[in-house]
């Protein structure tokens, strides 16, 4: 990861550094641009400065804890694990785990939600484009995208527009897809799923299921 830039959080602004660069709280700026962060370098909002607002696109090559609400202005945003290596290439870095306990926003219309680690949102994630979860992703509040491939997930209430299930999903709440529902595997909900559009699965235990055409 030589030669990279590291995102740095001051007081909730935010400044791209170099390695060898020192902070300087006077000269700290936001500015657009492309955010990176080395999995040796860290990202969080604490008590002191809890609201954190990205103006460009944002990779990160580590674990993001995040305190209070988040805002990307992005075009791409990926959170994982990092699995395809350090490549040259920013818009090819993938990072570690997110934790948020505030609001995580992305306010682009396009932009993807991507994490390939495990995902822990306490609060609202609001996604313009897709949301991908290629592992756990455990969600107390609302999940809000028009497009879902979820893994695992554990949500009390998500409104998408297609939502994909590639493993097992258990969900205690309400799901409202305006789209597709596709259930690779085992689907069990306790509680009213409300689908606009087609569902397709080859296994599902459902109670409650509200729904304009159903292929299952």
């Amino acid at each position: 990861m030589a030669n990279k830039k590291a995102l740095v959080i001051y007081n909730g602004i935010v400044k791209q550094m170099q390695s060898g660069d020192t902070v300087d709280p006077s000269g700290l700026s936001a500015t657009s641009g492309l955010w990176t962060l080395n999995a040796s370098d860290w990202i969080a909002a604490s008590s002191n400065y809890p609201n954190v607002s990205i103006p460009g696109n944002f990779n990160v090559d580590g674990d993001m804890t995040v305190t209070g609400s988040m805002i990307v202005n992005a075009s791409t945003l990926y959170l994982g694990d990092n699995q395809l290596g350090n490549q040259s290439t920013d818009t090819q870095l993938f990072v570690g785990n997110i934790t948020a306990s505030g609001p995580f926003t992305i306010s682009d219309a396009t932009s993807p939600f991507v994490a390939r680690g495990t995902a822990s949102l306490d609060g609202t994630l609001d996604v313009g484009g897709a949301v991908v979860f290629r592992s756990t992703a455990s969600i107390d509040g609302h999940v809000i995208a028009p497009s879902a491939q979820i893994t695992s997930l554990d949500v009390a209430t998500a409104t998408v527009g297609d939502l994909w299930v590639t493993s097992n999903a258990s969900i205690d709440g309400t799901v409202d897809v305006g789209g597709a529902l596709v259930g690779r595997s085992t689907a069990s909900l306790d509680s009213t799923l409300d689908v606009g559009g087609h569902v397709t699965a080859p296994s599902a235990q459902i109670t409650s299921l509200d729904v304009a055409t159903a292929t299952a």
